[in-house]
């Protein structure tokens, strides 16, 4: 099994690496860790504020996720 984190001997710096999997049967590639984005909307009460999520959900695309997952 591969580790999450790789070291590069030519920086200091740890480059994370996002793990995937195949979801379902039509060789849908999703990254391992998801993004629940329920809570951003009114169904748990008032919504929260729409340019902190927007920056949430930015910021899980940059890290490589691509599982955003509603319900």
């Amino acid at each position: 099994m591969r580790p999450a984190v790789a070291e590069s001997s030519d920086i200091d710096e740890r480059i994370c690496i996002m793990k995937k999997r195949k979801l379902g049967n039509g060789g849908l590639e999703v990254s391992a860790i998801g993004l629940g984005c329920m809570v951003m909307s009114t169904n748990y009460g008032p919504a929260e504020n729409r340019q902190e999520m927007i920056a949430l959900i930015r910021s899980a695309v940059e890290q490589r996720g691509n599982l955003l997952r509603y319900r």
